[in-house]
Order: C-alpha cells, then sequence, then structure tokens
C-alpha cells in the first residue's frame, strides 16, 4: 500500500489520541521517501486530532512549527490549510 492508500485509510478513522501512533508510523515513511507533501498533511492530520480532542496548544504548537519551514509555493493548498488552522486557533 502507497503512502497516499494509507493517508486516505487514516483519515477516515475516528478522532483519537491512539490514532495519532499510526499517523506517526505514516510520517516515518513520508521520511524515508522524502514525501513532504503527506508528511505535512500528516501533521494537519495530526493538529485536527489535538483540535477535535480540545488540546488546542499541542495543535498549535504543531502548526507553527511546520508553517516555518513549508514551501509557499510548491505546497500553496497545504499552506492555506496551516493558515486556516491557525486562525481558527487564534480566533
Amino acid at each position: 500500500m502507497n503512502i497516499r492508500e494509507e493517508f486516505e485509510i487514516l483519515s477516515q478513522k475516528e478522532y483519537s489520541f491512539s490514532l495519532i501512533n499510526e499517523i506517526v508510523g505514516l510520517k516515518s515513511k513520508c521520511v524515508q521517501q522524502s514525501n513532504m507533501e503527506f508528511l505535512y498533511k500528516c501533521n494537519l492530520l495530526i493538529s485536527d486530532i489535538y483540535i477535535d480532542q480540545q488540546n488546542n496548544q499541542e495543535a498549535l504548537n504543531l502548526l507553527l512549527k511546520d508553517i516555518k519551514t513549508i514551501d509557499q509555493a510548491l505546497f500553496s493548498n497545504i499552506y492555506l490549510n496551516y493558515l486556516d488552522r491557525l486562525i481558527y486557533l487564534y480566533i
């Protein structure tokens, strides 16, 4: 199964802290294959879980860390998703 398929399966599961461990495993595969797109998408999914579970500070920390390194031109849609979540957290 490729990274895209694994991500789709994980993103359809019910949000829980235990799901984060599975996502971290997928993030490791993304790093091994230098797949930055799905690495950022995994972090977005983790931040969504934190937001859903009312752990907003952890979501904020994760998003702020990544937004400094993301290539805005290459990953413009992902960058906008990051901004969307940051605005939500700050409001």
